[in-house]
């Protein structure tokens, strides 16, 4: 609201303004052209023609003035547009209608032109006028003669009275421009000192603005963090009662803890017992291990010795077999040489009666030969079943060494695992007992630490009441704090309206 009361302190504004109230006045000036034009046509001094002459003259001018107007109403050039357009109708005007008094109505407008404080136009306006009226009075005087003497005094008069008028106009355009100046110059000069001011006093204003939102965050941040510190107090105070109550209970607990632990030190001890005892047969089992792995090495070399026994005696048995075929094939000729000369004795008679005997007595020993052999032939086909079935046998004991031997291997493996398990076990044991022994002597720590704590409790359950106390009053401290701050920030504020 108080801005639009001072519309007219911006320039733009105040040239926009004096440009339309120029333009109205050339409006009021070419409303008396026209009224004198048509009087004189109505008076018959001059034509139709004439009138229309001048009042078209005086329409354009006025219309290129209206249309700059509107193009901008900012444009200096207006008033200078409007000033050559002045002179123009003047010199029309004055000429055709032969009238002194426009060279004084032409003056009209350019009083107007004292409010734009400018010293170049005003000067240049009033030369111009000057000029015209002085150059219409000449053209009127020499060229027309159509001034007489005592028009010629009257005309000198107006001119001179023309140009005292510019003459004061350009003074009191010098005068106020002056005046402008000076009054410009203090008001900057005091808006300075209060735009400095002003921009001290909202700084400052800022300053504690911002320190106040400082500190109103940081008693916000203090509010809350009493209220957090409030409770945990509250939160403290319950707990500690708790925690009281939880110390007497964890001192029976730790108190069944220490039995549990004096009886899992006996077990402990029990087991690392039995461990080392455990350790002691597996080594044992070990060394029978061992030793049965010599007895199966020496049971397959022997093994294989007697299968090699067994195969050559089968050669062997084979070799007789071989010989005593032939012995029964010499005793089976021997036996039919025998009857072919048993044959032939009988045929020779007495005289080969002899050889006859001798004959039946070789079939006989042949016969007896044969039966040996045969039964040679028979032991040696039974040696050679029994020898086979012994190198079989002792080819299934050889295999089964192997596999007794790597039976034997694989256990004496596991037994080697497992003796390292049994003194991983041993190691572990003794460590779980040095472990429990420790657990006992930490249980005891343990006992006294909790007395220490119930101790404590209670000298916290003290200091607890005591800080619930103070934190009641220092939110109390907060809430007034907290009040005045926000009336300064308030107060503050009120000065936004000048940044």
């Amino acid at each position: 609201m108080r801005e639009q009361e001072f519309v007219y302190a911006d320039l733009t504004k105040q040239k926009a303004r004096m440009n339309r109230a120029l333009v109205m006045g050339y409006v009021i000036f070419a409303f008396f052209i026209f009224l004198i034009s048509g009087v004189n046509y109505v008076a018959k001094l001059n034509t139709l023609k004439t009138v229309l002459n001048v009042d078209g003259c005086t329409l354009i001018v006025l219309f290129l003035l209206v249309l700059d107007l509107k193009l901008d109403k900012n444009k200096e050039r207006l008033r200078y547009c409007a000033l050559f357009g002045l002179i123009l109708i003047q010199i029309v005007t004055s000429i055709v209608y032969n009238a002194s008094y426009i060279s004084v109505l032409v003056t009209a407008p350019l009083i107007g032109c004292i409010l734009f404080y400018d010293k170049i136009f005003s000067a240049l306006a009033g030369i111009l006028v000057s000029s015209s009226c002085l150059g219409i009075f000449l053209v009127k005087k020499f060229v027309l003669k159509n001034v007489s003497v005592e028009d010629t005094v009257v005309e000198s008069f107006l001119i001179a009275a023309i140009i005292l008028v510019v003459a004061i106009a350009y003074l009191a355009v010098s005068i106020g421009k002056e005046f402008q100046s000076d009054m410009f110059g203090k008001i900057d000069y005091d808006k300075s000192i209060q735009d400095k001011m002003l921009g001290e006093i909202v700084s400052v204003a800022d300053s504690v603005r911002n320190q106040t939102n400082s500190a109103m965050t940081n008693m916000r941040e203090l509010e809350d963090a009493t209220g957090v510190v409030h409770k945990v107090v509250n939160d403290i105070t319950v707990s500690n009662m708790s925690t009281v109550e939880n110390v007497q209970t964890q001192t029976q607990m730790t108190q069944n803890i220490q039995e549990s632990i004096e009886e899992t030190l006996k077990y402990a001890k029990d087991m690392v017992e039995i461990a080392n005892g455990a350790e002691e047969i597996n080594g044992n089992n070990q060394v029978t291990i061992n030793k049965l792995k010599e007895q199966a090495a020496t049971i397959q070399n022997t093994n294989s010795h007697v299968a090699t026994a067994m195969d050559n005696l089968q050669e062997k048995t084979e070799a007789v077999k071989g010989i005593a075929d032939t012995i029964f094939s010499i005793s089976s000729q021997t036996n039919l040489l025998a009857l072919n000369a048993s044959i032939e004795s009988a045929r020779a008679g007495e005289a080969g009666r002899g050889f006859a005997v001798v004959a039946d007595e070789i079939r006989e020993l042949a016969e007896k030969t044969r039966a040996e052999t045969e039964t040679i032939a028979n032991v040696l086909e039974e040696l050679s079943f029994n020898a086979n079935n012994a190198a079989e046998a002792v080819k299934e004991s050889t295999e089964a060494t192997n596999s007794q031997n790597e039976l034997i291997t694989e256990a004496a493996g596991s037994f080697e695992a497992m003796s390292k398990s049994v003194g991983e076990l041993t190691r572990n044991i003794n460590e779980i007992d040095i472990m429990i022994n420790s657990l006992s002597d930490a249980n005891n720590q343990i006992v006294d630490n909790i007395m220490q704590l119930s101790s404590v409790s209670q000298e916290v359950a003290s200091s607890s009441e005591q800080a619930q106390e103070y934190s009641n009053r220092n939110l109390e401290k907060v809430e007034t704090t907290k009040g005045l701050l926000e009336k300064i920030e308030n107060e503050a504020g009120k000065l936004d309206k000048y940044i």
